[in-house]
């Protein structure tokens, strides 16, 4: 490999592994939002902490674009590592959709059934369990790619259970909270975007992936 595409690669992921580490930050405070409605503690007060990581996210998928755009020809399957930045960037996006929609519910004291949250951080902790295995990917994709290999196919995996909780989460959105359409709209919106935030994870596993194939292919 020639050393300007080792550098640029190397770079690449330093940056990408940093976005990841903000994403699971994000996360995590997405969690202690959930924990506090389940509590009735104030999601007002942890909300904003979602926000400005988000945007902090989003300033890291403008930085790493910038750079591949400077980089040109120099680092081959570049669309890869955008579109694994584009994934993180959406995954944030996502959960500052769902803390902002979390607060609503608060704000109107609107409370869903316990079931339902515990259903939510159940998400949510599948997705942090997804992230941790993607940075890992990230980090041994130059020297251990077959180890990023069986992290993305763990990460798989964890996006077929959160299907199954979300198919029972919204079933019971639907026979808890028929009678509540706002509680039932805004709720399933929450449980949409953490759902999502799984499916993303998947995503940026499977184009891990791909670049992993393509380094035990060349060893």
């Amino acid at each position: 490999m020639p050393a300007e595409t080792s550098i640029a690669e190397m770079n690449s992921i330093d940056y990408l592994t940093m976005m990841v580490r903000d994403v699971e930050d994000v996360l995590a405070v997405l969690e202690e939002a959930v924990k506090a409605y389940a509590g009735g503690n104030s999601v007002s007060r942890v909300y904003p902490k979602i926000r400005d990581l988000k945007n902090k996210v989003e300033d890291g998928k403008v930085m790493i674009m910038e750079y591949l755009m400077r980089l040109g020809e120099a680092l081959m399957n570049a669309r890869s590592y955008i579109a694994v930045a584009q994934g993180l960037d959406k995954i944030a996006q996502l959960s500052d959709g769902a803390g902002y929609r979390l607060m609503l519910l608060e704000e109107n004291n609107i409370r869903l059934d316990n079931k339902i949250v515990d259903n939510v951080i159940e998400l949510v902790k599948t997705a942090r369990k997804q992230m941790l295995l993607i940075r890992d990917s990230l980090e041994k994709l130059r020297l251990n790619p077959r180890k990023s290999l069986s992290n993305c196919s763990e990460v798989s995996k964890l996006e077929a259970l959160a299907d199954e909780t979300y198919r029972n989460t919204t079933f019971s959105l639907y026979t808890l909270h028929s009678g509540n359409i706002v509680a039932l709209m805004v709720g399933k919106e929450i449980v949409d975007f953490v759902e999502e935030i799984c499916d993303f994870a998947k995503l940026i596993g499977e184009e891990i992936r791909f670049l992993a194939l393509l380094k035990t292919a060349s060893t």
